[in-house]
């Protein structure tokens, strides 16, 4: 690195680490505050204790002019005055002065030091015309005087100086302001602790979420986060990022099956085609018969094909948020839609009974499609001269039902049919076995589910059941508009 070159603070900042830069900002707010609060609690102390010395040495002046006022008759001012100062009990640390006019300045023990103030030597020099409070320094001791005139008849006949020495109460401010940042070095120590605990163990989850996706990132889906107790925002932030690894993981293994299935499926019809087209190609095309049935034949092929397609992107995209497109849809008419379009099927005894006027909130084109892929079946497993009987009736759950006189399923065959590219013993062979596997799985994103009665030549129901308008869940988040899908079987 040249002088030139700017110098990179990132590593320095990334080594001091996250919890002491948190620590050490927490502590400098809580110095400033603790400062401030302690400066407030001094500057409090020191008022409240000077108005307390001041209100006392007013006290002594009025008792002082009460006693003078009093006096006995035909004692002098200056008698009063020198039997005053030896009998009253000044407070500790109080000396008093009193200078009257003709006479020689009297004072308690102590006083001279505050008789020589400049302050006092003033109000001595000239007695005030009122009340007057000063600070007095004597060497290295600050004293709080108070000088009131002595008047009699409105005349001024001396000077009442009264002091406190400030030095006990300087030592209370000192032992308040040790107390106070004593109390605030505990609470700041106490806040430090307790900070540190709480970034610990929010870092500490932080730390796993990070190492989980880390590992994430190395492909191991099937990590998930130590659940934390207590209710708070980390646990729910630990739930929230299994759920979304849980979706994740869900969605990557739907996708490598619908990988695999589609591999697995348009393998064959493919390798069809193209034994065809190189047979054609070998014999060549003078024979038009021969050509016109391999196109055929291929044409057909590519209808199965793309047929199969979409029945495997439709299986694929389940699970993604945005695979229903709900409306409000009447029961009646979608049923009455549905009925329509299964007459054109088949010749079979078709009966329609719908005893609701629920109206739910669904995909119609994707509901529509797996009722009448369950009518496919039913057709598949019945001759003319049975019965095919589309239902609806609303209790607890709305039930969709699609019955049929047919030849039944065994339990062996029921456990198996709705499970991907299994067919049930009458089914078409051309079917890929994907239309009840679309049935299940529109269902099951409905919040809702199918099940199957049916007994070997006894006919067999096949029932979507809903949640009704009283239990409807919450409809998948970031559900958008759009989503479309043909209904294949």
């Amino acid at each position: 690195m040249t002088a030139s070159e700017p110098r990179d603070p990132g590593p320095v900042r990334r080594r001091l680490g996250l919890v002491p830069r948190i620590l050490g900002l927490h502590a400098l707010v809580f110095a400033v505050a603790m400062g401030a609060v302690i400066f407030v609690v001094t500057q409090t102390v020191n008022s409240s204790l000077v108005h307390g010395v001041d209100n006392a040495l007013v006290d002594e002046t009025h008792e002082f002019a009460g006693a003078a006022h009093g006096r006995p008759a035909g004692q002098t001012l200056a008698q009063f005055a020198l039997t005053y100062l030896r009998t009253r009990a000044f407070p500790r640390g109080t000396v008093a002065l009193i200078e009257i006019t003709n006479h020689d300045i009297l004072g308690t023990a102590g006083s001279l030091g505050v008789r020589t103030a400049q302050p006092v030597l003033g109000w001595l020099a000239a007695p005030p015309r009122r009340g007057r409070l000063a600070a007095l320094r004597v060497g290295t001791t600050t004293f709080q005087g108070l000088a009131t005139p002595i008047t009699a008849g409105g005349r001024r006949l001396g000077t009442f100086v009264v002091a406190a020495n400030l030095a006990p109460l300087h030592q209370q401010e000192m032992t308040t302001l040790m107390a106070t940042i004593a109390q605030a070095v505990a609470a700041l120590a106490i806040a430090m602790l307790a900070a540190y605990a709480v970034l610990r163990r929010v870092l500490r989850v932080v730390g796993r979420v990070s190492g989980t996706a880390e590992a994430i990132g190395r492909e191991d889906l099937s990590r998930r986060l130590e659940p934390v107790a207590g209710g708070d925002e980390l646990s729910h932030l630990v739930d929230t990022f299994n759920a979304m690894l849980a979706r994740l993981d869900t969605t990557f293994q739907g996708q490598r099956q619908l990988l695999a299935d589609v591999s697995h499926q348009l393998r064959t019809p493919l390798t069809v085609i193209r034994g065809h087209l190189e047979v054609l190609r070998r014999g060549g095309f003078a024979d038009q018969v021969e050509v016109g049935d391999t196109v055929d034949l291929v044409l057909d092929e590519l209808a199965h094909t793309t047929a199969l397609v979409g029945d495997l992107l439709l299986l694929g995209r389940a699970r993604e948020p945005d695979f229903l497109d709900r409306s409000p849809v009447p029961v009646r008419a979608l049923l009455d839609d549905a009925f329509t379009a299964a007459q054109t099927l088949a010749p079979r005894h078709w009966r329609l009974e719908v005893t609701t006027d629920a109206v739910l909130l669904v995909d119609r084109t994707k509901l529509r499609g797996a009722i009448l892929n369950l009518v496919e079946n039913a057709v598949a497993a019945t001759g003319p001269g049975d019965s095919i009987t589309l239902a609806a009736r609303e209790g607890r759950w709305l039930v969709i039902s699609v019955a049929d006189t047919g030849r039944g399923l065994s339990v062996e065959d029921q456990a198996r049919v709705f499970d991907r590219f299994r067919r049930g013993p009458a089914a078409d062979h051309r079917g890929a076995g994907l239309g009840l596997s679309i049935v299940r799985t529109v269902v099951v994103a409905h919040g809702g589910r199918v099940s199957m009665a049916s007994r070997p030549g006894a006919g067999c129901t096949v029932s979507i059941e809903l949640p009704n308008a009283d239990s409807t869940p919450s409809p998948p988040s970031r559900e958008r508009a759009g989503a479309r899908a043909d209904r294949r079987g």
